[in-house]
C-alpha cells in the first residue's frame, strides 16, 4: 500500500508538468506558425468555378468578407514588400450542387513563401488553415462563414504577434 501512495504521489507530480510541457510545446509551433512581427499580409482570392458564380459565390464576395475583416485589424497589405512573404489565401466554392441548396466548401490559409537555400526555389507553404464544409443556402453562407474564419485566423495571429503588434 505505501508503493501504491509513493508512486500515484509521482504521477500527481508529474501531470502537471506533463501539461505545462505540451503548453510551451503548442506556444512555440503557434509561434513557428503564425510569428511574422505583426506585419501586414496580402490577400490571395481564388476564383470560384462558373457555377458557383452563377450562384452568388463571386471572387469580389470572397475578397470583400476577407479583405473587410483583415482592414478592421490593420493586417491588410496589396504591397508583397511589406507583406514580409506571407499571404492570406481565401477559396469558395459549390460541390454536389442541387436546385435550392448546396455544399458550400470554403478555406482560409496563412502561407509564408520559404526560399530553398539549395536550388533558389521559392514556394508557399500553408502553416494555418481553416476548412467549412456544409449543405446550405450558399451565398449566405459566404458572407457569414469567411469573416468568421477570418476572424478565427486573425485572433490567433494577433496573440502570437502580440508585443508587436501597435496597440
Amino acid at each position: 500500500m505505501p508503493a501504491l501512495l509513493i508512486a500515484f504521489v509521482i504521477v500527481a507530480g508529474i501531470q502537471p508538468g506533463l501539461v505545462k510541457a505540451q503548453s510551451n510545446l503548442e506556444n512555440r509551433l503557434n509561434r513557428l506558425k503564425l510569428y511574422n512581427h505583426c506585419r501586414p499580409m496580402e490577400l490571395v482570392v481564388e476564383s470560384p468555378s462558373a457555377f458557383a458564380v452563377g450562384r452568388g459565390i463571386t471572387e469580389e464576395l470572397l475578397r470583400w468578407a476577407a479583405e473587410s475583416r483583415l482592414r478592421a485589424a490593420r493586417l491588410y497589405t496589396d504591397s508583397s514588400a511589406d507583406a514580409g512573404n506571407t499571404i492570406l489565401y481565401v477559396r469558395g466554392d459549390l460541390l454536389w450542387p442541387e436546385v435550392s441548396k448546396c455544399v458550400v466548401e470554403l478555406s482560409v490559409d496563412y502561407l509564408k513563401i520559404a526560399r530553398d537555400p539549395e536550388s533558389g526555389e521559392e514556394t508557399a507553404r500553408p502553416l494555418w488553415s481553416k476548412e467549412f464544409r456544409q449543405h446550405i443556402e450558399c451565398h449566405k453562407t459566404v458572407r457569414k462563414e469567411i469573416p468568421k474564419m477570418v476572424d478565427k485566423f486573425v485572433v490567433e495571429y494577433l496573440r502570437v504577434n502580440e508585443k508587436d503588434c501597435p496597440r
